[in-house]
């Protein structure tokens, strides 16, 4: 069972650039992606949110790079760009789902926008949305100053902008910003002790697929610009932990206790299998000199099953969520499924 190689990884996500744009998840109207849908009744949740059109712009700007095959979206994620510069221009800050930065799920839209438009500058040569980027890059971190809380997505999100912004503008101000908020991550956001010692967590108790994923992405993004052992280490430990905990059929669980040693949610989402993984899983992989191949083909495998795949009569493709959740799709998904697999194939800068 070998790796895709790199026409299928394209492949694959250039079918899921067709779902993105193809399926009632695209507002034609809005120029934005609506909240989720409903497989088995093709209602959409289209109720007011801007975190995962940021990851999609993010995504898609990521991939466009990778792969001229992506190219073909274009259009609608320009659309899409133009949607988000009218937003952060009418508003000093937007949150998860409303104008307010007020809980830790609100960082993430904050925290991402710079980067999202800096990428889009990086495709377009468009010097507004490099100076806007700038100015949430700032804000963002008046708010939320270094060391502040810990919230290993946020973290993540300010040092994909940090990068963005290092590679658009070439400050190096921007690169000692992620290597300040690297240093938050690998001090104050592993667990010390217990049974996932080394894993990243928010409250120094739970650990979960997401937080390995949104930790280790950051710091294989950084280490990419400036190679750190350090940086490396401290991916492959996070990394054999969920290795040594894969499930049977490749699958990850979700939520773990570190205290107890117990698992508290056992969902698995396909998400986590064809996208969030990937987007550190291959560099981490290649660091570590190819040692975690078969973890890598067993999580992709995973989804491959037919009860995970939804074939639209249209003719769009995607993965269902979760097998409880199994008619649910969320737009975000689709935006790290296609960056995962395309990450796959090398690299974008």
């Amino acid at each position: 069972m070998p790796i895709p190689d790199a026409n299928k990884l394209v492949d694959e996500a250039v079918g899921l650039g067709r779902a993105m744009f193809d399926s009632p998840l695209w507002d034609a109207d809005e120029k934005k992606w609506r909240r989720r849908i409903d497989l088995d009744s093709g209602q959409v949740d289209a109720s007011q949110h801007f975190y995962y059109d940021i990851c999609n712009i993010y995504a898609l700007a990521r991939a466009m790079a990778l792969s001229g095959q992506m190219e073909r979206f274009r259009e609608g994620w320009l659309q899409a760009v133009g949607w988000l510069f009218w937003l952060v221009n009418s508003k000093s800050a937007i949150g998860y789902t409303s104008f307010d930065v007020t809980g830790p799920r609100d960082q993430y839209s904050f925290a991402l926008a710079p980067a999202a438009l800096a990428e889009a500058h990086r495709l377009t040569g468009r010097p507004a949305l490099l100076r806007k980027a700038g100015e949430l890059f700032g804000a963002y971190r008046a708010a939320f100053p270094l060391g502040k809380a810990r919230n290993v997505q946020a973290s993540n999100h300010f040092i994909l902008s940090a990068l963005s912004l290092y590679r658009a503008a070439g400050q190096a101000a921007y690169l000692e910003a992620a290597q300040a908020e690297a240093e938050h991550l690998l001090a104050a956001c592993r667990l010390a002790g217990g049974p996932a010692a080394g894993c990243f967590t928010d409250d120094q108790r739970l650990s979960a697929f997401p937080r390995h994923v949104y930790a280790t992405w950051a710091l294989v993004e950084l280490n990419h610009l400036r190679p750190d052992q350090r940086l490396q280490q401290a991916c492959a430990q996070s990394m054999e932990w969920w290795r040594a905990n894969q499930l049977a059929d490749g699958g990850f669980y979700f939520f773990f206790d570190g205290q107890t040693g117990q698992w508290v949610d056992q969902t698995v989402y396909s998400v986590h299998q064809k996208g969030m993984l990937l987007l550190s899983a291959w560099e981490i992989n290649r660091l570590c000199q190819g040692r975690f191949d078969e973890m890598i083909q067993r999580a992709m495998a995973t989804c491959d099953d037919p009860r995970w795949q939804y074939a639209s009569p249209e003719g769009w493709r995607l993965y269902r969520r979760s097998m409880p959740e199994r008619s649910l799709v969320y737009s975000y998904e689709l935006g790290w499924e296609i960056l995962g697999h395309l990450l796959g194939t090398g690299w974008d800068q």
